[in-house]
């Protein structure tokens, strides 16, 4: 099926996985009336559709049944696709919103000695990891001012809620490069032990943990003191989008045509990634069933 009409399939589907999850996990006789969320203006730019909760529906009901925030209040469809992983870095800077970070934990090991064990403990409790996808070039900034911007933007994370910048305050951000050439900070949290599990559990405590394993972590949305489920968030982003190719189509085949709009390839990427994304996050949600 083609981009043009791919929307409405997919948001169906996954308000019918919904309904699966609702179905296995509540201990109630809970009964659907209505979408739970809308969506306003859907005649603007695409990246500026805005969702909001409704007074009930299945939105609603599947945010709870996730302990997940929901969204009480209008957030843009541009922030919400920036908050997700399998979209992030399809989308042009110019769509607005936090960025979803990519989290690589660093591992301390004492060496090898007399032939036996690595020993993962060390006399350290700090937990170390570099963070990946954050927008701003600190490295054209002052030292001041590269402490003070990167304590700035990761006000929007509040898992990471207790990170220290490495070094004294007169020493510069310290940057550097994974495998593929993307750029990270390197940021450090107090740990609750010395062995490597303590550290992992540390890092692990703030992030999602993606099916492929990687860890990342999602900006809070919405006024939320915490970031949304991933699936509560593909609700979002595929009600807006089925809403727009349904309601209005003119506007949704020109922000598909690749020739014209800049947006075009991060909204395809979306819908590729949903097909793929959703299912997972649906079996996820009926695992503890």
């Amino acid at each position: 099926m083609g981009y043009e009409a791919r929307p409405l399939p997919l948001f169906y589907a996954l308000s019918q996985g919904g309904r699966a999850v609702a179905a296995a996990i509540a201990l109630d006789d809970w009964v659907l009336r209505g979408h739970g969320i809308g969506a306003a203006r859907l005649d603007g730019a695409t990246w500026d559709i805005e969702l909001k909760n409704q007074k009930q529906g299945a939105f609603r009901r599947i945010a709870d049944i996730l302990a997940s925030p929901s969204l009480p209040t209008e957030v843009r469809l541009g922030d919400l696709c920036a908050s997700l992983p399998d979209v992030v870095d399809s989308m042009p800077v110019s769509a607005g919103g936090a960025p979803a970070l990519r989290i690589v934990r660093e591992r301390y090991q004492l060496a090898e000695t007399f032939g036996g064990p690595v020993v993962d403990s060390t006399s350290t409790s700090v937990a170390g990891a570099m963070v990946y996808g954050l927008r701003r070039e600190y490295s054209v900034l002052s030292v001041s001012e590269q402490r003070a911007a990167l304590s700035a933007d990761l006000a929007n994370y509040p898992t990471m809620v207790g990170f220290e910048i490495p070094g004294a305050d007169d020493r510069p951000v310290t940057i550097g490069f994974d495998e593929t050439g993307a750029k990270g900070v390197r940021l450090m949290w107090q740990a609750d032990g010395t062995f490597d599990y303590h550290r992992r559990e540390r890092i692990l405590r703030m992030c999602q943990v993606r099916p492929n394993g990687e860890s990342w972590v999602a900006p809070a949305l919405a006024g939320n003191d915490r970031p949304l489920h991933p699936l509560v968030t593909w609700w979002a982003v595929l009600f807006a989008t089925s809403m727009l190719a349904r309601y209005e189509p003119a506007s949704w085949l020109r922000a598909l045509r690749i020739d014209q709009n800049d947006d075009a390839v991060a909204l395809e990427a979306a819908l590729d990634e949903a097909m793929v994304a959703v299912p997972q996050l649906l079996h996820q949600a009926l695992q503890p069933v």
